[in-house]
């Protein structure tokens, strides 16, 4: 601020004003995030496609008004005499370095005037592969990157999760703005462990540490990588239970178990006996004179559904005719 004085009156009076005059600047941006102010910090991170606010804060903060016209917003902001502008995003930053700069600017001196370096990113999923070419049916992958399908083993299952950040260089910097989503698997759910850095990549796990109570709550999921509320990147995988071993109530295995659940017509009609014998000799379903049935761990051959199936059908025939006597 510097002051000027004016005087007038004559040679007996004389009256004295004094007009304050400031020089104006910027002082600051800040931008709005969860819809409030924040400083900016030494470089903003901002995802693709995302539109940003900001505002300029007047030096001095005293000032009662910008000057006409100002501030001027310019860079990959526009806009004159406002002091916030909504900023667009859609081209991603190639490097680490190649800054997409937003500018508030007061006048042609840039020490009064401030800018901000924006880095845009992009991320995408990669395991589970982003579908196409990570179909989980067409191409289905079972370990290492790019895993598409996740069975349970011993009751509990482990999805690995995985995203490559673009440009390289800045995964650590964009960590704790990005959180992988797994889906419930039936009444079974899981929360991703804190995210890793691996170069340009974050990782995760999600475990989920109990099944589901229906057969139908296998088969296709979609994980997603987001921003916020905001899908990144989705993708595809399949979750399956392991037969031979547990399901929902574990003294049953889980072939029993979820086949019965109307993929095995009639399985359910045969109760599991896991030492099912006749003549001290291991069987894979009987029928008693009684015409109830029962079916074992050996009906379950070389894991083929067609064998137990089989089974079923063999013991069906064995009731009729007895219950027809």
């Amino acid at each position: 601020m510097t002051a000027a004085t004016a005087s007038c009156g004559d040679s007996t009076d004389t009256l004295t004003a004094q007009n304050k005059i400031w020089v104006v600047g910027v002082q600051k941006i800040q931008y709005k995030k969860a819809g409030v102010w924040v400083d900016v910090p030494g470089t903003l991170y901002v995802l693709k496609g995302s539109i940003v606010e900001f505002k300029a804060f007047k030096n001095p903060s005293g000032a009662s008004e910008w000057p006409s016209g100002q501030p001027v917003w310019s860079g990959e902001a526009s806009g004159t005499d406002t002091e916030t502008t909504s900023v667009s995003f859609p081209d991603i930053s190639e490097s680490a370095s190649d800054y997409k700069k937003v500018k508030a600017s007061c006048g042609n001196d840039d020490a009064y005037n401030k800018s901000v370096n924006v880095i845009v990113y992009d991320a995408e999923m990669t395991t589970p592969a982003k579908s196409p070419p990570g179909d989980p049916v067409e191409s289905p992958t079972t370990s290492g990157d790019g895993q598409n399908e996740f069975s349970y083993s011993s009751g509990s299952l482990s999805m690995n999760l995985k995203a490559k950040v673009i440009p390289d260089g800045i995964a650590s910097s964009v960590k704790d703005d990005l959180s992988f989503s797994v889906p419930d698997i039936g009444d079974a759910s899981a929360t991703p462990e804190t995210m890793t850095v691996s170069g340009n990549y974050l990782e995760t796990t999600a475990t989920y540490d109990n099944l589901p109570e229906d057969n139908s709550d296998f088969g296709d999921k979609t994980v997603a990588l987001k921003h916020g509320e905001t899908e990144v990147s989705t993708a595809d995988c399949e979750v399956f239970f392991e037969p031979e071993q547990d399901s929902y109530e574990l003294i049953l295995p889980g072939w029993y178990y979820y086949w019965k659940q109307g993929v095995i017509l009639g399985l359910g009609d045969l109760s599991y006996n896991p030492y099912l014998t006749l003549d001290g000799e291991e069987v894979k379903g009987f029928t008693s004179y009684d015409g109830d049935m029962e079916i074992d761990d050996s009906a379950y051959f070389n894991g083929l559904i067609e064998s137990v199936a089989s089974v079923v059908l063999h013991e069906k025939r064995h009731q009729e005719l007895i219950l027809s006597l």
